[in-house]
């Protein structure tokens, strides 16, 4: 239904009638000033025109000279700054300092004019703003939160007569420091950012972890079976890089360097609690780290040994890093342009496909080594790769007078439980690896990398590895109960013998009496051969027949005992 007017005045007629108010009241409390002031206009009109002029007086000169400036340079233009720096400083945007103040009074007094540019709120990464606020051309802002970075660039102006004088009045405001010089393109942190008028956000960037899934990638196994399996990376541009602690496994070869990790035992000695393996460090990144070292040993640039501070857990602003990720813009097999947070999955799923080209398919689950499961290295090999292709950082660790920190022993392993005094140490300084690598150049750091079950892609292949697996283990259930089996016949075999033995031993003491008849000897025997069979555990290993054909010559030869009165 539609909707009914209200009886009552509206809105902006309430605004209308109380500005008319103002203003009539205006008109009646300065009526002899506005008279004065309207005359002296009057008087610079007929002088242009060249006009006869009214005879005006000294007296009134001087009041009409009192009023404007009162009015004009006192009751307006202070009050009007006065009203700008407040509400600058308290009211728009969360400023801090006197230039801050005055430019965004400056920018206020262009949004007045409506000669403003846009007015822009960058959170987490994400640009809050219109469209239409977005194509607004002028000098405008940008509020970054604390999580993110924006890029800027400056479009190409178009051909005018004016650009001298707009040039000009640009040197002015920027060296006013209402403006900021010119540079472009530019990359600003958190806080307060004031555009120029052909500035346009390139991108923002949002400073925190990013998690990104590729969800079902094909790969194919050395054997030729196809599989598909989630990958995945956490990354960021907004951390420091990871410091890896390194030295040399014997004699100082570039095939020698570990990765260490260190743990303090005191304040004063630390232990080595691991080392990593020699594929740890790719090849480029190794030979890079042998070199510094020798220059660093020659030049004298190793420092005593100090542990290494903590990471900050907060977001770290680094514009080169930022310009690096927005601006190195790659393009897949279809031309298009990929944004930089969706560039290390790919680079992921890439090393994905070709470590799992290495290996067969039966290879991934052999459970023939319990204590050890082939997937883990596949995926550690994954994990090592996409960290090394993304920034990274080092510090040689040695002992005193450049020599190696780890002995090796026969096997090339390492001695484990030495305890090293920090005196007896030296470190070089914490050096940025420069190898060219994708995401390195793009100043991206990898947290971490993976990927899901590989399942393959038919299922004739997943029955045919189940079906493989249960002929496995029926074959060793059946290997197990042989074994189980050809235990348990030895054993009866070896009871058999011994109670053969035992019954040889017995019937021989009784043959050898000859005091006794021959049915008291039969007896005898059978009574012997009765009380081996009552023995429980030679009863078990007799069979069903024989306890027969022995209770039938029990009541053949034993009379069966009467009851008792």
């Amino acid at each position: 239904m539609p909707f009914r007017k209200s009886k009552g005045l509206s809105r902006n007629t309430w605004i209308g009638i109380t500005l008319g108010s103002l203003a009539l009241l205006f008109l009646i409390a300065f009526w002899h000033e506005i008279m004065l002031v309207l005359a002296r206009v009057i008087t610079v009109l007929l002088a242009l025109l060249a006009q006869e002029l009214p005879e005006i007086t000294l007296d009134m000169r001087r009041a009409i000279n009192v009023v404007v400036f009162f009015n004009l340079i006192g009751g307006f233009f202070l009050m009007f700054q006065a009203w700008l720096l407040l509400t600058s400083a308290q009211a728009l945007l969360p400023v801090a300092g006197f230039r801050d103040v005055a430019r965004t009074a400056f920018h206020l007094v262009l949004y007045i004019f409506r000669r403003h540019g846009a007015a822009v709120f960058i959170k987490d990464g994400e640009i809050k703003a219109t469209s239409e606020e977005l194509r607004r051309s002028g000098r405008g802002v940008v509020v970054v939160d604390f999580n993110s970075a924006v890029v800027l660039e400056e479009t190409v102006p178009t051909p005018s007569v004016m650009r001298v004088f707009e040039n000009l009045a640009d040197s002015v405001l920027v060296a006013l420091g209402l403006a900021d010089p010119y540079q472009n393109p530019r990359t600003m942190g958190t806080g307060i950012v004031f555009t120029r008028p052909r500035e346009r956000i390139r991108a923002a960037v949002d400073l925190r972890s990013q998690f990104r899934l590729r969800p079902q990638n094909l790969s194919y196994s050395r054997d030729g079976i196809e599989l598909r399996a989630n990958v995945w990376t956490k990354f960021t541009i907004g951390q420091e890089p990871e410091v890896l602690q390194v030295t040399y496994l014997g004699d100082m070869r570039a095939e020698n360097l570990r990765v260490v990790g260190l743990q303090a035992v005191d304040e004063t000695h630390v232990r080595v609690a691991s080392v990593g393996r020699a594929d740890e460090l790719d090849d480029a990144d190794r030979a890079e780290i042998h070199h510094q070292t020798w220059v660093d040993l020659r030049r004298g640039q190793m420092s005593a040994y100090a542990p290494l501070p903590s990471t900050s857990l907060l977001p770290v602003f680094n514009a080169q890093r930022v310009f690096a990720a927005v601006f190195s813009e790659a393009r897949n097999a279809q031309e298009e342009v990929i944004p930089w947070d969706e560039l290390p999955t790919l680079v992921a799923t890439d090393l994905y496909r070709r470590v799992v080209m290495e290996t067969n398919y039966d290879e991934f689950y052999d459970i023939r080594t319990p204590d050890h499961f082939p997937l883990d290295d596949i995926k550690r090999k994954l994990r090592m790769q996409m960290r090394n292709n993304g920034i990274l950082a080092y510090r040689l660790v040695l002992r005193a007078g450049g020599q190696p920190l780890l002995k090796a022993d026969e096997k090339g392993e390492w001695v484990r439980g030495e305890v090293f005094s920090v005196f007896d140490l030296q470190t070089s300084a914490v050096r940025s690896l420069t190898a060219p690598k994708v995401l390195r150049d793009r100043g991206i750091k990898v947290i971490a990398s993976g990927f899901g079950d590989l399942m393959p892609v038919s299922e004739g292949v997943y029955q045919q590895r189940l079906d493989h697996l249960l002929a496995r283990w029926d074959r060793d259930t059946e290997l197990i109960h042989a074994r189980n089996e050809l235990d348990a016949l030895r054993i009866r075999g070896r009871a058999r013998r011994q109670a053969q033995e035992e019954l040889n031993v017995v019937l021989a003491r009784i043959l050898e009496t000859r005091e006794h008849t021959q049915e008291i000897m039969a007896l005898r025997v059978f009574q012997a051969i009765d009380g081996m069979a009552a023995d429980p555990k030679t009863r078990r290993f007799l069979p069903a027949e024989t306890l027969d054909m022995i209770n039938k010559l029990q009541s053949w030869l034993l009379p069966p005992q009467l009851p008792k009165a």
